[in-house]
């Protein structure tokens, strides 16, 4: 092709491109905001990963969040614990026995715990004596229960000194075979370490204590 031929071509084609947008302006349009729509997507996911990354680390950071635990069917020795943690590992006895309420519902007791896993409070404080006990949110909010009400735990009379909640039990459920958290049937509640040796010891050989170690 000559020259003076490619000139003429880009002539004819710089006409029809006014042609061409005035007929398919519609479509051009069209596919300009699917393509801002697609950008903004992209960048908003992009934006809530991040957030959820760093919001995750923070709480796994604040709460000292475990790496692991195990389940034995006796709790292990002074000797055995002083073995694990002089290999380097630090222990936390998440120890619980569940109790029926009158309502129907199932409260698993445990130890307000001090090292792993440690509670985010919503509201109020950490149980400072006996009669006290901190709340996992989810029942708390099904159930009405709010900081300073009472609650009735294996015939003991606890007030809510705060509500709030868990890391490994984010979605509160009883077991491994539950596959959906139901907070009105389930939840947790958390004692001093006094107050759940005195419970347990009250309701004798009639409840299980599960040994798990963070």
């Amino acid at each position: 092709m000559y020259k003076g031929e490619n000139a003429v071509m880009w002539k004819i084609l710089l006409k029809a491109v006014p042609v061409n947008l005035k007929r398919d302006i519609g479509t051009y349009i069209l596919m300009g905001l699917l393509v801002a729509a697609g950008m903004y997507i992209a960048s908003a996911f992009s934006g809530i990963t991040y957030s959820y990354v760093v919001g995750g680390n923070e709480i796994n950071r604040i709460t000292n969040s475990e790496d692991g635990q195990f389940q034995i069917i006796s709790p292990l020795s002074d000797q055995e614990e002083r073995t694990l943690t002089q290999e380097g590992y630090i222990l936390e006895r998440a120890f619980y026995f569940d109790v029926d309420l009158d309502d129907g519902s199932t409260l698993r007791v445990m130890r307000t715990r001090q090292t792993i896993d440690k509670i985010i409070l919503g509201d109020g404080t950490l149980p400072q004596t006996d009669s006290e006990a901190a709340l996992e949110k989810c029942y708390a909010f099904h159930h009405d229960l709010h900081v300073s009400d009472t609650i009735r735990v294996a015939d003991t009379d606890l007030r809510i000194s705060g509500i709030g909640s868990v890391v490994d039990y984010d979605s509160p459920s009883a077991g491994m075979n539950d596959f959906s958290s139901d907070s009105i049937t389930f939840g947790i509640v958390f004692v001093t370490d006094d107050c759940y040796h005195s419970m347990l010891d009250a309701r004798g050989n009639n409840t299980r204590e599960i040994y798990i170690y963070a």
